[in-house]
């Protein structure tokens, strides 16, 4: 899914992150490189879960380490957020430790700010039907708060659903709240924890 604007060219037409190991810099340079240099000018490349690797503190790791080395190669990557599919428990030590800018959490979480790193929990799993991923953000948004921004994490199945796919979300979605007076803004993952920061900071000048 991931190609040049040329061969895919609804890649530019919505902001998209895309998740991949940032241990691939040393055992696939290569690859990453391809990855980036057809990346979309607005999209971001981000750490699949949970960070340098496949792997969770579910699995025998030393989550400190672990975190350090996520958060080290994530900086020489230029990747802003990781996805993290470890404990509620112990993510606070790997934010601590890992010093990103954004950790999404793979269940519901009300965001907090921890060292300057922002935590959010994803807001439905993977998704693949069209309409069923548009259903899925309007009923989030019409249980919501209407007199305050409502920030989700939407995760997509990048197995079934294209950049076109994405696209035709994002359009029936703003068709949608021109009806009701609402209005959506699509952004990368990491632009999200960056609003999301200036918004609870008090900063609503800052927001897109």
């Amino acid at each position: 899914q991931l190609n040049s604007e040329q061969l895919n060219p609804f890649l530019s037409k919505v902001p998209i992150g895309w998740t991949m190991p940032p241990g691939m810099i040393e055992f696939a340079p290569t690859i990453i490189e391809y990855y980036y240099n057809h990346l979309s000018t607005i999209d971001e490349i981000d750490a699949g879960p949970c960070g340098v690797g496949y792997a969770t503190d579910m699995s025998g790791n030393n989550l400190v380490e672990f975190a350090k080395l996520s958060g080290e190669f994530m900086k020489r990557d230029d990747m802003p957020v990781v996805v993290y599919w470890g404990k509620e428990s112990a993510l606070d030590t790997y934010t601590i430790n890992s010093n990103v800018s954004g950790i999404w959490w793979y269940n519901t979480y009300k965001y907090k700010l921890v060292d300057n790193t922002g935590i959010f929990g994803q807001t439905n799993g993977y998704i693949s039907s069209i309409s069923e991923m548009v259903n899925t953000i309007e009923s989030q948004v019409k249980a919501a708060n209407p007199n305050k921004p409502v920030f989700l994490a939407s995760y997509v199945d990048g197995w079934h659903l294209s950049p076109l796919s994405v696209y035709a979300i994002a359009l029936k979605l703003s068709y949608d709240a021109e009806k009701t007076g609402k209005r959506y803004v699509f952004v990368t993952p990491g632009v999200l924890f960056e609003t999301m920061k200036a918004y609870f900071e008090g900063k609503e000048e800052n927001l897109p």
